[in-house]
């Protein structure tokens, strides 16, 4: 779905190529809104094989482990590195990782169903292998000591710390990760604690640049954690040398943690962020994860335990703002359970949503037309209303949102505006969740939403 070719002709030089990743929002499976840190090879592998069966026909192909794969489950203060300070996956959930081998086996597994393989890597240099003081590869007698920096430690996650990268041994080892994540397999990287609230340029620009200089194994760049800023303070910066790039703080089931993406999505919509430039590819604001079906929660060091506790309104509201919004779309509840009969198929539907999906991998010109602020506020969104243009030429997209109003409520938006002129009466329409048409009126769309609900029409047919 998201890898072409790009080919590239210098004076004197023969032609090259270079694979092209994120050309397209990635869609694809994290496993942290389900098993937080507590996932095994055995848990990758069923689930795998769900995304393989009922999503990847839908364009999501990355299989991701987050975090903490590198700690020991019998013994949370011991984590695996090798003999170059390079973290390495728990053996006793990862059996297959013994001798050195690493991710290999599980990667190979995981391509062979078709899907690509990710993983979450923090910050920097474990201070594990910083206390270790052993040996950087290829970094010319330099050690894991040398390039650990005590003055910049991840404010959440005290085990890592910035790469120094003022000497040549920090560039050392950083090569040094990235070319063993490469004899992996490693699709997709996950890079936690240089964004938002932590942002460090100097990591992200160190990942960048040797991903960039790696053509053998392309990699997309997902940068984390989010947190409010507006797109001027680091998304111009950053969004050339990476795929992805939070926006927010982690999302999870809460209303109030899907009311917070309003803004700020609207923001890097009306900055031309979305699907700018980026690194060997495009590159794409993020919202995070979609804490759909059976999930876990915040913290809890176990798999998952109970269904998101948004409703299927709140649901909707979601995954048609995450669209609309051309954001990534990494599902994070447990794909194992996507046929469950308790689900009664809505998980999956959802997901799978064609009108949504469109919106998602094949518009432009997305944007926010119209907003709703509750009294005396300028981020409390009560009502908004998103529009794209499809790329096949004569489609539109209209979305209603209804998150703060009490009762049901109706929305409207006019044509010309949706269609950007190339509609100015009526045209025809179609609702993404129950197929039924909307009212036009007097050059307007109308649209009847529930509480914390959407309306989601694709349009066309102009007149």
């Amino acid at each position: 779905m998201n890898n072409g070719i790009r080919c590239i002709a210098a004076i004197g030089l023969a032609m090259g190529c270079e694979a092209l990743v994120a050309e397209k929002p990635p869609r694809g499976w994290n496993s942290y809104d389900s098993y937080t840190w507590s996932i095994d090879e055995d848990q990758v592998l069923q689930n795998a094989k769900a995304v393989a069966a009922d999503l990847l026909p839908f364009g999501y192909e990355y299989v991701v482990i987050d975090y903490l794969w590198y700690m020991d489950a019998k013994n949370n203060s011991h984590m695996y590195i090798d003999d170059h300070g390079r973290l390495m996956p728990d053996p006793n959930r990862f059996p297959h990782s013994v001798n050195g081998s690493g991710f290999r086996w599980l990667s190979d597994q995981i391509h062979a169903m078709g899907l690509k393989f990710g993983i979450h890597i923090m910050r920097g240099i474990s201070k594990q292998a910083m206390v270790a003081n052993v040996p950087i590869l290829g970094g010319q007698g330099a050690t894991t000591a040398d390039i650990y920096m005590n003055d910049e430690v991840c404010p959440w996650q005290k085990s890592f710390a910035s790469i120094n990268y003022t000497t040549s041994a920090g560039a050392a080892f950083e090569a040094s990760l990235f070319s063993q994540y490469a004899s992996w397999g490693v699709d997709f990287i996950k890079y936690d604690c240089v964004y938002g609230g932590n942002f460090e340029l100097s990591q992200i620009q160190g990942a960048s640049s040797t991903i960039l200089s790696n053509k053998s194994q392309p990699m997309v760049l997902s940068l984390s954690p989010g947190d409010y800023k507006s797109p001027s303070e680091h998304a111009n910066t950053i969004s050339p040398i990476s795929n992805m790039y939070r926006i927010t703080n982690d999302d999870w089931d809460t209303w109030d943690d899907i009311k917070k993406h309003f803004v700020v999505s609207a923001e890097h919509a009306a900055a031309n962020k979305i699907g700018s430039p980026g690194l060997n590819g495009l590159s794409w604001p993020d919202l995070d994860m979609l804490p759909f079906g059976w999930i876990s929660q915040p913290g809890k060091s176990s798999g998952p335990y109970k269904w998101s506790s948004l409703t299927k309104g709140q649901q909707r509201t979601q995954m048609s703002l995450w669209c609309i919004a051309r954001s990534p779309l990494m599902f994070g509840g447990a794909a194992t359970m996507l046929r469950n009969p308790q689900d009664k198929n809505f998980t999956l539907s959802l997901l799978t949503n064609k009108q949504l999906l469109s919106a998602n991998s094949d518009s432009h010109s997305n944007r926010q037309i119209s907003s709703t602020f509750s009294p005396g506020s300028t981020t409390d969104v009560i009502a908004s209303v998103w529009a794209a243009s499809s790329n096949t030429k004569g489609t539109y997209f209209v979305s209603f949102f209804n998150v703060g109003f009490n009762a049901s409520v109706e929305l409207s938006a006019s044509i010309f505006d949706v269609t950007l002129g190339d509609c100015s009466s009526s045209a025809n329409s179609t609702n993404a969740f129950d197929g039924t048409a909307a009212m036009f009126t007097d050059g307007e769309i109308k649209a009847s939403v529930d509480v914390n609900d959407v309306v989601f029409l694709t349009v066309y047919g102009c007149q």
